[in-house]
């Protein structure tokens, strides 16, 4: 039998891909009973829940039915750190690596979108102020790489500037998917979903560009010329800074509504699984950490 961390997991869940649309049907099967989840979650969301719950009911299962195997993807080029090669499984529950938190320091996605030398050139440049070694003795401070980031390395490829409020990590805590919270309240859960419903509705569902906006809140990290072309369609022109601003809150509201909905797929789920097989992870492209093999 074989263990991930939740990070692997949750990773494995975001990369693997199916051999079929999920429909309402297949939604309301295996995600949640109320279609308005839905139609406000895009298709990569549902995708993500979808293969979330099957993974944790019954990979053998999932590989048979839905699988569909795609080239493996050597670099996501979404953190500083970030390693090619196949994630890893564990063959012992004691291994100190299915015990160790991840971190990633995230590249911008101006970065990002200006291809594969300009984001080699932020990993250098990142590693060689040691803002890691920094971090891991609690000594980083997000404002100097911030303004560092703006003053030193921003200009030379003429990017938009870093505001305060940029994260700059992605923090899983320690943990795996055998720990599966058995103590979970329907009630609260449905309760929170709600308020989640009506927080979505009161400031999504009043016009056609509102219900836009926030199907196309993907793009609120875009520059603000790609943000103009993906709304290019509205028929009033709201400033930039405001569609932005609208799209942050709905994929706020909508990472909230993800979250509650894996929590509630872990206690339906994942209680009745303990461990993975290793063959079938073999088959989803993982491969076993040499220290514990």
């Amino acid at each position: 039998m074989a263990y991930l961390t939740k990070y692997t997991f949750l990773k494995l869940c975001k990369k693997l891909e199916i051999n079929c649309e999920i429909d309402l049907n297949l939604f309301i099967d295996n995600i949640y009973e109320e279609s308005f989840f839905f139609k406000i979650l895009n298709k990569k969301q549902i995708k993500f829940l979808f293969i979330h719950k099957l993974l944790l009911e019954d990979e053998s299962e999932f590989i048979i039915n839905y699988y569909k195997k795609i080239p493996e993807k050597k670099d996501q080029q979404n953190y500083v750190l970030e390693k090619g090669g196949k994630p890893k499984y564990h063959l012992s529950d004691a291994c100190e690596y299915l015990k160790k938190d991840f971190v990633g320091f995230i590249i911008p996605t101006a970065i990002k979108n200006l291809g594969n030398e300009t984001i080699e050139a932020f990993r250098d440049w990142f590693k060689s102020k040691g803002y890691i070694e920094d971090f891991h003795q609690n000594n980083l401070d997000k404002n100097k790489v911030i303004f560092d980031y703006n003053v030193q390395f921003r200009p030379k490829y003429k990017l938009p500037i870093l505001k305060e409020n940029h994260k700059l990590t992605d923090n899983f805590p320690n943990s795996n998917v055998k720990e599966i919270n058995y103590e979970f309240d329907f009630l609260k859960f449905k309760e929170k979903l709600k308020e989640l419903k009506i927080q979505h509705l009161l400031n999504f569902s009043l016009t056609k560009e509102d219900q836009f906006i926030s199907k196309n809140d993907w793009a609120r990290n875009k520059t603000d010329e790609e943000i103009k072309k993906v709304m290019s369609f509205l028929h009033r022109e709201p400033s930039v800074d405001y569609i932005r601003e609208m799209m942050i809150l709905s994929n706020k509201i909508k990472e909230e509504i993800i979250e509650e909905l894996l929590i509630y797929s872990r206690w339906k789920y994942g209680k009745k699984l303990k461990s993975f097989k290793s063959i079938s992870l073999d088959e989803l492209g993982l491969q076993p950490c040499k220290f514990c093999s």
